[in-house]
C-alpha cells in the first residue's frame, strides 16, 4: 500500500486527476494506520493545491458511505450543511434553521460535528443550546419520530476518519474532507442544501451530487463569501435532481430584505446560542441572524417540496418566529431530550 500511496502523492503534486477506481484506492490508505502521517499530509496539501475532480470526490465519498454506520429512520429526511471555511466571526445560521424546518412540520437529520480549529461547530452550539449528544441509534429515531428532528454527530458514524484526524490538523486548511462532509450523511438523507464559498466548488458538489444520487439538492453560493443564503446579498443556487443541474439567481430582495450589511452572529458558539435563544423568545424576526435562518429555513422547505417558493417558506418561518411558536417548539424540544434517552 505504502507504494501504492507514494504513486498517488506524485500524481496530485504533478497535477494530475486521480481516477475514480484509484481515488477509491487511496483513500482507504489515507484511513489506513499503515501509512505515516507526513504522507498523508502531504497528500491531502498536494490535492488541495491541484484542485479536487469529480471522479476524486465521488470515488472518496462512495467509500465514505460503505464504511459508514448508518442510520434508518421512519420518513424521508433533509439536512443543511455547509462546507466551512467562512473566515471571521459568524452565526450557526444551517443549525439554527434546521430546529426551524422542524418547527414547520419538515424532518431534519442534520449531520455535523464540532468546530476544527475553533469551538463555533454545530455541535459546539448544540452543547451551548444544552442539546444532549445522542449516541444511541433508538433514542435518534426516537426523537425524529416525535419531533422531526435530530442531529448526527460525525464522530459517532464515521469511525474510520479518525485515522485521518491528526493528518487534517497538521494541513490546518480546507481539505476535500470538507467537501465530503455534506456527502456522506449518516441517514441517507433525500433532501440537501449545501452551502459552499465559491463557484468551482459548487460546480464540483453539484456534478458529484448528481452522480450520488438525490431526490433534490440545492447547492448554495452567495456572493458575501458565506456558505448559506444570505440576508444581505444575491447568490447562485444549483437546484440538483435525477434529471440534471439547474442554475438559478436568487436575491433577498424577492423576500422583502433590503438591509445593509450588518455582524449575523459571533465567533463564540455560546454567544451564537445565546443569540438565538433571544431571537426566539423575544420574537425578534428582523435580527439579522433571524433573517438568515429563515431565509435559509425557507430554502430547506421549498427544496423539499413542502412549500411553492422559498419567499413562502421564508414567510412561514418569519411568522412562527414572530408569534412566538418558534421558541414553543424549541422548549418543547429541550423538555423532550431530557426525559426516557440513553445520555
Amino acid at each position: 500500500m505504502s507504494l501504492l500511496f507514494q504513486h498517488f502523492i506524485d500524481s496530485v503534486c504533478c497535477g494530475k486527476d486521480l481516477s475514480f477506481e484509484e481515488s477509491r484506492e487511496c483513500i482507504s490508505g489515507l484511513f489506513s494506520p499503515d501509512i505515516a502521517i507526513e504522507k498523508k499530509v502531504q497528500f491531502l496539501k498536494g490535492l488541495s493545491k491541484k484542485g479536487e475532480s469529480v471522479d476524486e470526490i465521488v470515488g472518496f465519498a462512495q467509500v465514505m458511505q460503505e464504511k459508514m454506520n448508518t442510520l434508518s429512520l421512519s420518513h424521508q429526511a433533509m439536512d443543511l450543511c455547509g462546507t466551512g471555511g467562512v473566515v471571521g466571526d459568524r452565526f450557526n445560521t444551517s443549525t439554527g434553521a434546521s430546529f426551524l424546518v422542524a418547527a414547520s412540520g419538515g424532518y431534519v437529520a442534520k449531520h455535523g460535528n464540532r468546530g476544527s480549529r475553533k469551538a463555533n461547530g454545530s455541535f459546539d452550539f448544540l452543547e451551548a443550546l444544552e442539546i444532549p449528544l445522542l449516541s444511541n441509534k433508538s433514542d435518534l429515531t426516537s426523537i425524529f419520530d416525535s419531533k422531526h428532528l435530530c442531529f448526527l454527530f460525525a464522530r459517532f458514524f464515521h469511525p474510520v476518519v479518525a485515522g485521518i484526524a491528526e493528518a487534517r490538523k497538521q494541513v490546518g486548511t480546507r481539505t476535500i474532507f470538507n467537501l465530503l462532509g455534506p456527502l456522506c450523511n449518516p441517514a441517507r438523507v433525500s433532501f440537501q442544501i449545501i452551502g459552499t464559498l465559491d463557484h468551482s466548488h459548487a460546480m464540483l458538489l453539484s456534478e458529484s451530487v448528481f452522480r450520488l444520487g438525490t431526490t433534490r439538492t440545492t447547492v448554495i453560493v452567495s456572493e458575501d463569501g458565506t456558505d448559506e443564503l444570505s440576508p444581505f446579498s444575491p447568490a447562485i443556487l444549483y437546484e440538483i435532481t435525477s434529471t440534471g443541474i439547474q442554475k438559478v439567481n436568487f436575491s433577498p430582495k424577492s423576500c422583502d430584505i433590503f438591509e445593509s450589511k450588518t455582524p449575523l452572529g459571533f465567533s463564540d458558539s455560546v454567544q451564537n446560542a445565546a443569540l438565538f435563544c433571544h431571537i426566539l423568545s423575544q420574537k425578534q424576526n428582523q435580527h439579522p441572524a433571524a433573517l438568515a435562518m429563515a431565509l435559509n429555513a425557507g430554502l430547506a422547505l421549498y427544496n423539499a417540496g413542502l412549500t411553492e417558493s422559498i419567499r413562502q417558506g421564508f414567510l412561514q418561518v418569519q411568522k412562527l418566529i414572530k408569534t412566538g411558536q418558534a421558541w414553543e417548539w424549541f422548549s418543547d424540544y429541550q423538555s423532550a431530550l431530557k426525559v426516557g434517552f440513553q445520555i
